[in-house]
């Protein structure tokens, strides 16, 4: 599945696979050059619950590192062009049913100040759900309050950078 989001940079095209049931992969690369360094933040949230039939009670967010990055860095990647490759695999979890989502914002670092800051520019939703089958979920296009939302965890997590939320 291929999806595409406009930005103020360009076209970001988004294509989606699974690869067999259980793993799901995400690219993402934005269309145009940019002269701005840009990176990609991905929160990961999990839910579940012990009912089929009830709706998720328990959440846990974090941030979503690559290997390589130090913890206090958020960027699951960053760089000119702004690409992204991520691969979900299905955790076995004891529940009745859970969901992983994930939240993949393309943003903009700027370096000028002693606080770096970090713009959003767009960002998309992807995951997958278990109930108790595994099915993919499909990518839904995030807002900038879907980031605004996130920047707590950011704060929290990497208060080295100044996230911009207007």
């Amino acid at each position: 599945m291929v999806k595409t989001i406009d930005t103020p940079l360009g076209q970001l095209n988004i294509t989606q696979d699974t690869i067999h049931p259980g793993v799901v992969t995400i690219r993402a690369d934005l269309d145009s050059p940019t002269t701005e360094p840009i990176g990609f933040i991905q929160t990961r949230t999990l839910e579940y619950t012990d009912r089929l039939d009830g709706d998720y009670d328990v959440h846990r967010t974090g941030i979503w590192l690559q290997a390589g990055f130090p913890d206090s860095v958020p960027f699951y990647c960053l760089g000119y062009p702004a690409r992204l490759y991520s691969r979900l695999e299905a955790e076995s979890e004891p529940y009745a049913k859970w969901r992983v989502t994930i939240r993949t914002f393309l943003v903009a670092l700027s370096d000028g100040s002693a606080k770096p800051e970090v713009r959003f520019l767009t960002g998309f939703a992807w995951g997958y759900e278990c109930q108790p089958d595994w099915q993919p979920m499909a990518v839904t296009p995030l807002k900038a309050d879907d980031w605004s939302a996130a920047t707590a965890r950011l704060f929290y997590e990497s208060p080295a950078f100044d996230y911009q939320t207007t």
